[in-house]
This record gives C-alpha cells, structure tokens and sequence, in this order.
C-alpha cells in the first residue's frame, strides 16, 4: 500500500504507511528502506538519512538501507560519506547494477577516474548478465570515458 502511495506521488500518505509498518515490526528492513524513499521523493534527504540510519541500527547488514543513506547523503553533497555507504551496500549485495553506477557517479565527482571505470565496469558485466545489453553498452561506454580521462 504504502509504495503505491509513492508511485503515484502520495508520499506523506506512504510515509504514515511505513510508520504504521514500522510500528508493527520496526525490526522490518523493508518498512524503513521504503520510508527513505518516500523521503528522498520528497527531497527530503536529512530526514531519508534518519531513517535509514534507524533501520540500519535494526538491521545492519540491508544492503537497501546502505544505498538510501548513500543517495541521501549524496544529495546533501556529502560525497566522501556517501562512498562510504555505497561500500557498505556493495559489501551485502553486489549484484545490483544500480548502486554500482551509483558510486560510479560520486567516485567519478572525485576525479577518482580508475575507481570510477572499474565501478562502470562491473555495472555493465551485471547489466550483460541481466541481458540488459543497452544499459550494459552505455556503462561499458562510461568506464572508456573514464580510462580516457586518467
């Protein structure tokens, strides 16, 4: 219920949702991840921080919580923390393409162009794995720009 209220722009309405989920089991990963969300919808990213920083105080390892509290504290151009928190997320799931590219993007404000390339790298392999040649060709594209760069 409460995802739909984001997907369709309600994100108060999901918030409540996620806070009478959490409420019910504040130990769920789910209920915070998606309340971050709501909340990085929202631009609130101080307040996407707390919570995720809360959900990760029950639930450590969530690869899903790291990667909100690395958008949001992104977003608050706190870019060495954010790196950090994209880490953490790669430490527990290294398989979504996303938070790769994700990292890509902040390594890549750094002028850290060899981290940058391998993250793009890794990215695109994940995409050929998915059969998502086009994402995979564009990533792969990226991390030449990147070597080119150096």
């Amino acid at each position: 219920m409460g995802l739909t209220h984001v997907h369709i722009g309600e994100q108060n309405e999901a918030i409540i949702t996620f806070d009478l989920a959490i409420s019910i089991c504040e130990r769920d990963p789910r209920a915070h991840s998606n309340k971050a969300e709501a909340y990085l919808t929202l631009g609130s990213f101080e307040e996407a921080k707390i919570v995720a920083d809360e959900g990760l105080t029950h639930a450590p390892k969530s690869a899903e919580l790291w990667a909100k509290k690395a958008r949001a504290l992104e977003s608050l151009l706190k870019i060495d923390e954010a790196i950090e928190a994209y880490n953490e997320s790669i430490k527990y799931d290294s398989c979504n393409p996303e938070t790769w590219k994700a990292l890509a993007l902040c390594l890549d404000a750094q002028e850290n162009w060899p981290a940058v390339a391998r993250s793009y790298r890794i990215a695109g392999g994940l995409h050929q794995k998915r059969g998502e040649n086009q994402d995979a060709e564009s990533c792969f594209k990226f991390a030449e720009m990147a070597e080119k760069s150096e």
